[in-house]
């Protein structure tokens, strides 16, 4: 039988528009990073995979259907009856909607129904409420979704037009909870009645004026609150977070300047290069880091000294991303993590895991291979890979103590010492690939870093301060300090969780004060099963600032990378440490 041409073209037409579709690991995410395997009743959300929707986006219009473009997002909850979710967006790697408000809350698999064909399900969970700022691109940290007030109107906050003391701001957010009121269309204007603030640079806490519902987008809220006029840290990403009660949103990152024109950052980007990347040019990384680290064993029996195994290495990549996923490199605070010199911060769990979508980065050719030179006459050449265009040399160890009953081994503890990084300047060179020309970078290690008492570092008492001291560091340095533990929770023993803690300080401060309001938050260690040592960590990394070995090699199209960073660190671990 002879098909007929149209019946034809619609047949494979419609084979060609849908593939089976399959939602990606962790691919169903609030619209606003928030905890990780969560979406609020009444919040906009989004899901990333493939053959979700026909290859070019559908925009849905206002009110939303729960069909657009031949995809529904079916919503099961657990011993429920199903429920679908109202449509904003489809396409083939990425579907936008809004959780139904009447949604109960509870354990729930979501699956993706598309030209007839259903993915396998994602388990997730519905809960009241999963607050967070929207960022540009649903980047974890990224640059907060908001508005400045001037003159009648709004004016968005860029990084070209950022916002200024005395002014009124007001930030998107999404997963506050459920919408009284049609969740396919705009909703009025209405306050929660809840008292919040502004964290701004993680100190200045500012009273919200409004927290509530954002007329302007269906599934979305909104933050306003008016900016003091004295007081505020200034710069391209000045940390932001959102305090309602006892509980905290996970930071964005807000362009604030004194006046008119763009931020201050240290990258030093004209106004004419932040125009160009607003409007989506992409953004060019050279990054290059030499690293230390020293694993500390202490074994039960006593008569066996602790034993040190070192690893060092060298790491250089050169990157083109969109702003958006670099967005979360302009943090002004030290390491990115919203913590001046001397401060200390708590990670809980539902912090650690990033929710936000995956960085898309094209990697950069610089070359066949680079040439490190150092100290005691090191001389490497680094090769590339040709399959992740990585610059990557692992350096032969260092073992301190020897295993009883094995010969000395080279990289082996016991074995040969080949350490191979030392204080002192090192030189970066390339002679240019296809994407980066000729370059040359230098940093100095001035001193390295040693760790006193970390022998004697066996328990942490949670209800004392935990003091953690060394020598060799100095002014120019950052040295951080970290500790991570596993096991009932604190305020619930039922339930077992993996939380941590973060500090910063000075190289020269020489020690780093833990309090004990942060680690009385910690869970006392469990014992692991197959090691049959306590499941908590203590670690402490000194590292260099990143204006000490800023770089920018020149494209080979023209210009130079937007940022370039030859760093360095010298990392101690120590597990097997128990929290009580």
């Amino acid at each position: 039988m002879k098909i007929p041409n149209l019946l034809l073209c619609a047949v494979l037409c419609a084979g060609a528009s849908f593939a089976q579709p399959a939602i990606a690991e962790r691919g169903v995410r609030s619209a606003a990073p928030a905890a990780p395997g969560k979406l609020a009743q009444g919040s906009a959300f989004f899901i990333l995979g493939k053959g979700l929707g026909p290859e070019e986006a559908v925009q849905g219009e206002i009110p939303y259907g729960k069909e657009l473009a031949g995809t529904r997002v079916r919503f099961q909850p657990e011993g429920g009856e199903p429920a679908d979710a109202f449509l904003v967006l489809v396409s083939g790697s990425r579907v936008e909607g809004i959780v139904p408000s009447n949604l109960p809350a509870g354990k729930c698999r979501v699956t993706v129904i598309a030209g007839g064909d259903a993915s396998r399900p994602a388990a997730i969970e519905i809960v009241p409420r999963n607050a967070g700022l929207a960022t540009m691109g649903a980047v974890g940290g990224g640059l907060a979704l908001g508005r400045a007030r001037r003159g009648d109107g709004w004016t968005p906050v860029t990084i070209l037009s950022p916002a200024r003391p005395g002014e009124d701001i007001e930030l998107e957010m999404a997963g506050l909870g459920p919408i009284f009121f049609f969740n396919d269309t705009a909703t009025p204007e209405k306050a929660l009645g809840e008292e919040a603030r502004l964290l701004v640079g993680g100190r200045l806490e500012v009273r919200a004026s409004y927290l509530g519902r954002n007329p302007a987008r269906p599934g979305y809220d909104l933050v306003r609150a008016s900016l003091p006029a004295e007081g505020l840290p200034l710069g391209c990403g000045v940390e932001v977070q959102v305090k309602i009660g006892d509980r905290t949103t996970r930071s964005a990152l807000l362009p604030l300047a004194s006046g008119d024109g763009p931020c201050q950052h240290p990258l030093g980007w004209t106004a004419e290069r932040m125009q160009q990347i607003l409007e989506g040019s992409p953004v060019t990384l050279a990054t290059a880091t030499l690293a230390s680290t020293t694993t500390i064993l202490v074994l039960p029996d006593d008569e066996i000294p602790p034993m040190e195994i070192t690893m060092e290495g060298f790491t250089a990549a050169f990157e083109r991303l969109k702003l958006a996923d670099f967005a979360p490199n302009l943090s002004q605070a030290s390491g990115g993590m919203g913590l001046d010199a001397g401060g200390c911060m708590l990670i809980l769990e539902e912090n650690a895991a990033d929710d936000a979508e995956e960085a898309a980065v094209e990697m950069l050719d610089a070359g066949e291979s680079l040439d490190l030179a150092g100290p005691a006459g090191l001389s490497e050449k680094i090769s590339k890979s040709a399959e992740t265009l990585l610059y990557q040399a692992q350096f032969a160890s260092e073992g301190s103590v020897p295993i009883p009953g094995l010969p000395p081994i080279p990289g082996l503890p016991g074995g040969e010492k080949k350490n191979k990084i030392a204080a002192g300047a090192y030189r970066l060179k390339g002679s240019g690939g296809a994407d980066i020309g000729a370059f040359e970078a230098e940093i100095e290690i001035k001193s390295l870093m040693k760790w006193e008492g970390y022998d004697r570092l066996v328990e942490v008492d949670r209800s004392q301060p935990l003091v953690l001291r060394w020598t060799g560091a100095t002014a120019d340095d950052d040295v951080w300090a970290a500790g991570i533990s596993e096991g009932p929770a604190p305020e619930d023993p039922a339930r077992k969780v993996v939380r941590g803690f973060a500090c910063l300080a000075r190289g020269d401060a020489g020690e780093i004060r833990v309090p004990a309001s942060i680690l009385s938050r910690l869970p006392v260690s469990a014992v692991d099963d197959e090691e049959g040592l306590p499941a908590g960590m203590v670690s402490l990394t000194q590292s260099s600032r990143a204006a000490s070995g800023r770089f920018r090699p020149p494209l080979a199209a023209g210009g130079s990378v937007d940022a370039g960073d030859f760093r360095w660190n010298r990392a101690f671990s120590r597990p097997g440490v128990a929290f009580r």
